[in-house]
Formats: C-alpha cells, structure tokens, sequence
C-alpha cells in the first residue's frame, strides 16, 4: 500500500510540473510571436539611426561606418 502512495505523489507532483510546463512553453510561444512582430520595426529604426547618424555600427556585421575618412580604419 505504501508504494501505491508513492506512485499517486509521484503522479500528482508530474502533473503539476506538466502544467507549470505547459504554461511556461504558452509564454514562450506569445513572447517569440511578439518578437517577430517587432522585428520589422526593429529593421525600421535601425534604417533611420544609418540614416540619421553620421557614425554608425552595423549591428550584425559589428563594422563601424564612417562618413569622415579620418576616421577610417
């Protein structure tokens, strides 16, 4: 009997870390979509920032742009 009661705790505890998963992963899931949904305004100000600023850092190459030439690498 006393393995019976283990078996039921052991049962009940994984299904509560299942919930608390399954929610966890609900989460992730609104956050990632979110993200994509300001990523286009992500491409937007960095549009406007090379656009706007003279010195620039190219985010995913991690170049610096410069519009002096002295201040060329």
């Amino acid at each position: 009997m006393t393995l019976l009661v283990v078996i039921d705790d052991l049962s009940l505890e994984y299904n509560e870390k299942r919930t608390e998963l399954d929610k966890w992963c609900q989460e992730y899931l609104a956050n990632l979509a979110n993200f994509w949904g300001l990523e286009g305004y992500m491409a937007e100000v960095r549009g406007l920032i090379e656009r706007l600023d003279p010195v620039v850092t190219d985010i995913v190459g991690c170049i610096i742009k410069t519009s002096h030439p002295s201040q060329d690498p």
